[in-house]
């Protein structure tokens, strides 16, 4: 009986590794044929001053609007804790959920800021415009990155005040062993459930982003690097979570 389940555990994976083979192998076929003698670099070519003043605004819009809806949440979060009388978990409940609001907004301006500040000085050095273009990007990166931190640290305060036996500091390099050491077990169990799910969004988004740039560089032929940095990227992710999973089955 175990031996013919394992032999249906076997026969299963071949079937998944061989449609996913010739899948990829069809998908690709057609990608060539439909693409041979076209020109990508040419379809894609873009007005490169434009493409950089285009990025350089959206770029400031984009990172000092999400600081100012973030900074705006937190403080309206703070002023409605101040009312708080010790007892209405419903009320607090919900301050707690503005504030939230203002960490996942800050947090998502913090990416956006790094991928526009990247893409914007690609353009910016490509068409050689104005300096006053180069000092802007970089001001408002760091303003969004010291913006960031300075959100991230006004939240934690006022975590701490709601929940004193909360500890750490956003300025500690140890602040988020500090931090999950003082909170309780049901807390925990959120903070390791919700690092669960990203672990899976992870391997998911690793795969399908290894099979459009696969697809991709056969087609527009760009290289290895992005390969590379979705592999390096996808091997930390499960090396980290292989690692720290034995350690905590073994620890004793």
């Amino acid at each position: 009986m175990k031996k013919s389940k394992t032999l249906n555990v076997v026969l299963k994976v071949a079937c998944v590794v061989l449609v996913m083979y010739f899948l990829g192998y069809a998908v690709g076929r057609m990608a060539g044929k439909a693409t041979k003698g076209v020109d990508f670099r040419e379809i894609f070519r873009v007005n490169e001053k434009y493409a950089a003043i285009v990025l350089t605004v959206l770029h400031a819009v984009i990172v000092i609007g999400g600081l100012i809806t973030a900074f705006a949440k937190m403080i309206s979060a703070k002023k409605a804790a101040e009312k708080w009388d010790g007892d209405d978990e419903d009320y607090i409940d919900s301050v707690e959920s503005t504030l939230d609001h203002a960490n996942i907004i800050g947090s998502t301006d913090m990416i956006f800021n790094t991928m526009l500040l990247a893409s914007a000085v690609y353009f910016l050095e490509k068409s050689r415009v104005s300096a006053a273009l180069f000092t802007l990007v970089t001001v408002v990166f760091l303003l969004g990155m010291a913006g960031a931190l300075l959100l991230t640290d006004r939240c934690v305060d006022l975590v701490k005040k709601l929940n004193p036996e909360k500890q750490g500091s956003v300025f500690d390099p140890k602040f988020e062993k500090k931090w999950l050491d003082s909170c309780d077990e049901a807390q925990k169990q959120l903070i390791w459930q919700a690092g669960f799910t990203a672990y899976r969004a992870g391997n998911v988004a690793c795969l399908f982003m290894w099979f459009l740039a696969f697809v991709l560089q056969t087609i527009l032929h760009y290289g290895l690097i992005p390969i590379i940095c979705i592999g390096v990227i996808w091997l930390t992710m499960n090396t980290a979570y292989c690692v720290t999973a034995y350690k905590l089955e073994h620890k004793h």
